[in-house]
């Protein structure tokens, strides 16, 4: 995987940011308790260079910490 280099949050959405490659396709999953990645949190994200970030809804606000992986397809 690749590593997150940043989060944030405006408290509705999380913004994550990866090292990437310019043009690489790329999937965020996230899991509670580091067992289950099976939550995909969306659609494949191209990397824009040598940094990308992408922002979406929080997918689980109720849990207390969330870990984020970032694949390639």
């Amino acid at each position: 995987g690749y590593g997150v280099t940043g989060l944030s949050t405006d408290g509705t959405n999380l913004t994550l940011q990866w090292d990437s490659e310019d043009g690489v396709a790329y999937e965020i999953f996230c899991s509670p308790d580091q067992d289950d990645w099976s939550q995909k949190l969306s659609g494949t994200v191209t990397g824009t260079g040598t940094s990308t970030e992408h922002t979406f809804p929080n997918p689980a606000p109720a849990e207390k910490a969330l870990s984020f992986r970032i694949n390639q397809p």
